[in-house]
């Protein structure tokens, strides 16, 4: 092979290996390119996942709920009895009422279960499989916001309690759909032993 031809050939050779080293350096940018990008997904994925639990947290952990109940009372009751029966109503509000992504309804309900009528807990236990059975995307959490007892009423063995509560409501996109929104419910509770227990809780419809 003449000095001529061997120029050629190494020509072709510096030719074609610069072309493969460009394909090379292509496909490391896009590689860096892709595994950037999915990087930048999956931070972005895992701050706004980091950024809804914050929020969540937020709605679950509020506790500053404002309680109006001094001027309900029974004249026929002492103050310690009724007083005995506010605590118990509200106790009960705040844990049936409240409804959080991280709070399970039950654990609710078993918190209060010991100021429950036996056949009241089953029928609450209903409601809440209902509920749950029912629950979609628009399903939203209620982050109650003030309680109102507005007055205790004594007949026979029983007292009626009329209350409201108000309360936001939250989407699952955590985003507010009603604000402020006002519930009415008439509890009756009867005393056993030494405890005031909930026979029946009701909700008013206007």
């Amino acid at each position: 092979m003449n000095s001529r031809a061997s120029l050629v050939v190494l020509l072709l050779v510096l030719i074609a290996s610069g072309f493969y080293i460009a394909i090379d350096s292509s496909k490391d940018k896009v590689k860096n390119k892709s595994e950037t990008d999915n990087t930048n997904v999956i931070q972005q994925y895992s701050l706004k996942e980091k950024n809804n639990t914050l929020d969540k947290k937020q709605i679950e952990d509020k506790k500053n709920i404002e309680v109006i109940k001094d001027f309900a009372k029974e004249n026929s009751l002492s103050d310690e009895e009724n007083n005995n029966i506010k605590n118990t109503v509200e106790a009960f509000l705040k844990a049936f009422c409240s409804i959080s992504e991280g709070s399970n309804p039950r654990t609710r309900l078993e918190s209060v279960k010991a100021s429950i009528n036996p056949s009241l807990y089953e029928e609450l236990n209903k409601q809440i499989d209902v509920e749950s059975n029912l629950a979609t995307e628009y399903y939203v959490y209620r982050n109650i916001n003030k309680i109102v007892i507005h007055n205790i009423q004594k007949k026979e063995n029983e007292v009626s309690v009329s209350t409201s509560v108000f309360s936001d409501w939250i989407n699952n996109d955590l985003s507010t759909q009603i604000e402020d929104a006002p519930q009415d419910y008439t509890l009756t509770l009867t005393k056993e032993n030494s405890n005031w227990i909930i026979n029946s809780f009701v909700e008013n419809f206007k």
